[in-house]
């Protein structure tokens, strides 16, 4: 049936003048990691007036987030250093080419940690959608909360419908 469809559009004059170029490139390693905090995304966010780098756990859905105090690459790295001294150090660490971190400090933190820094193409930054995705909902979570903290609380104590479990639950 597909390639019957495939024929259709690709004969239907209509359908190729109206046609979008559309170059789409796969999610990065979509496969699950075997355990929590293995494999992490990271994007930067502007909130309110605030900056915030949100952290995600690709096991357990499990958000980090820290109100930046500024945007320079060491200020970012601390609290990427912060967060991995309370979480572990990950496998494997995406995120998108923001100058916080396709620089070479990052570079050299990546290999002082350990861990495989891995980013989205500059293109196409959907690739890192996890992190994109939880942008998106951290953001109308905190815009629509009066306490920040007990919105992240709830969210982080929500069960993923699929699953069962809430990230907490999957991430302790």
């Amino acid at each position: 049936m597909a390639a019957q469809i495939e024929d259709f559009i690709s004969k239907c004059s209509t359908c190729q003048e109206n046609q979008k170029e559309q170059t789409k490139e796969p999610m990065i390693e979509s496969e699950l990691p075997e355990r929590p905090w293995s494999k992490v995304a990271a994007d930067i966010f502007h909130l309110n007036g605030n900056d915030y780098i949100l952290i995600i756990d690709y096991y357990s859905k499990w958000p980090e987030i820290h109100k930046l105090d500024n945007l320079t690459r060491k200020n970012t790295i601390d609290y990427l250093k912060s967060t991995f001294s309370r979480c572990g150090i990950p496998d494997i660490f995406f995120s998108d080419n923001g100058v916080q971190f396709s620089s070479l400090e990052c570079k050299d933190f990546a290999k002082d940690y350990g861990f495989q820094h891995l980013t989205s193409s500059p293109t196409y930054a959907q690739s890192n959608g996890q992190a994109e995705r939880t942008v998106q909902t951290i953001k109308s979570l905190l815009e629509k909360s009066k306490d920040q903290y007990k919105s992240l609380l709830d969210y982080r104590n929500t069960a993923i419908t699929e699953l069962e479990l809430s990230p907490a639950q999957i991430f302790y």
